[in-house]
């Protein structure tokens, strides 16, 4: 016959589930903490910065990094999202480098918007 858990032993195995409910589970606010330190998001947002600054000569260099970055984090993403998203972000990567170059503030803020908005996709699954 199968013996029953002693109440001490259940009421521990009860707390430690609570505990993890509680404080494994991700908040939205903690995901967007986690998002802001993706480097991929915090070099769009430097590219950004600089944008906004006019500083075209590095953001361009920024912007350089980000794809260099980009091609050495393509694994993560791959097995994080899917292939439409990363291949949309690296789409989106190149236009920025455009933007940039062209000197192209509205449309540099907007695909660096687009960027973030990718990475925050592939991250939330």
């Amino acid at each position: 016959m199968h013996q029953l858990m002693p109440v001490g032993r259940a009421v521990s195995y009860g707390i430690v589930i609570i505990l993890l409910m509680v404080c494994g589970f991700a908040s939205p606010a903690s995901a967007a903490k986690k998002i802001d330190q993706n480097p991929l998001f915090q070099k769009t947002t430097r590219v950004e910065t600089l944008v906004d600054q006019q500083q075209w000569q590095e953001a361009s260099v920024e912007a350089n990094a980000l794809s260099e970055l980009y091609k050495k984090q393509k694994w993560k993403l791959q097995l994080l999202g899917d292939e439409a998203e990363y291949e949309e972000l690296e789409v989106q990567i190149m236009r920025l480098k455009a933007a940039v170059n062209e000197k192209a503030q509205v449309e540099s803020k907007i695909t660096a918007a687009h960027i973030k908005d990718i990475i925050n996709q592939i991250y939330s699954m």
